[in-house]
C-alpha cells in the first residue's frame, strides 16, 4: 500500500493534469464533478422522493468508491466526500457510507458480495412496489439472510 502524503495548506487535492492517476480514478466516480480548471466537487448528487431508491443508489456509489480505493485512489478523498455531503445526511448518503464502512470492516470481497445481495433484493422490492418479507423475517420480526 502506498503511503498517504499529507497535502500542504492551499495545495490542490487533485492534480489538474488530466492524465494524473488520481484524476482518472475520480473521473470514474459518477457522484464527483471534476471541472478541467477548478477544484473537484466530491458530492454532486441530489436525493429523489424515493428513500429506498436513494439508499440503493448510495450503495452503488459506495461500491464505485471502494473499487477506486482498491485501484489506488487515496483514502484522504473519503474525508473530502463526507465534507461535501449535505447535513443532515439522507438515505443516499447513508447508503454510501454504510457500503464503505462494510468494505473497511470485512474486506472488499465480502463487501462486494453483501452489496450485490442487498442490491438484488432491493431491486425485487422496488419492482413489487412493496417490501418483500421472507418466512424468517415474518417469524422473528427481524430481517433474515434467506434468499
Amino acid at each position: 500500500m502506498r503511503p498517504t502524503r499529507i497535502r500542504a495548506h492551499g495545495e490542490a487535492l487533485v492534480s489538474k493534469d488530466s492524465n494524473s492517476p488520481s484524476r482518472q480514478l475520480l473521473n470514474q466516480l459518477s457522484f464527483v464533478l471534476l471541472p478541467p480548471d477548478g477544484e473537484p466537487n466530491f458530492w454532486t448528487v441530489l436525493p429523489s422522493d424515493d428513500e429506498t431508491a436513494d439508499e440503493l443508489r448510495g450503495r452503488q456509489y459506495g461500491s464505485q468508491f471502494t473499487e477506486a480505493i482498491l485501484s489506488g485512489l487515496g483514502t484522504l478523498t473519503l474525508s473530502e466526500i463526507i465534507q461535501a455531503m449535505p447535513r443532515p445526511l439522507g438515505s443516499l448518503e447513508h447508503g454510501f457510507l454504510s457500503t464503505v464502512a462494510l468494505a473497511i470492516g470485512v474486506g472488499p470481497d465480502i463487501a462486494r458480495a453483501a452489496v450485490r445481495y442487498a442490491t438484488d433484493k432491493q431491486k425485487v422490492e422496488l419492482a413489487d412496489g412493496e417490501g418483500v418479507e421472507n418466512e424468517g423475517q415474518r417469524k422473528s420480526g427481524r430481517p433474515s439472510l434467506e434468499k
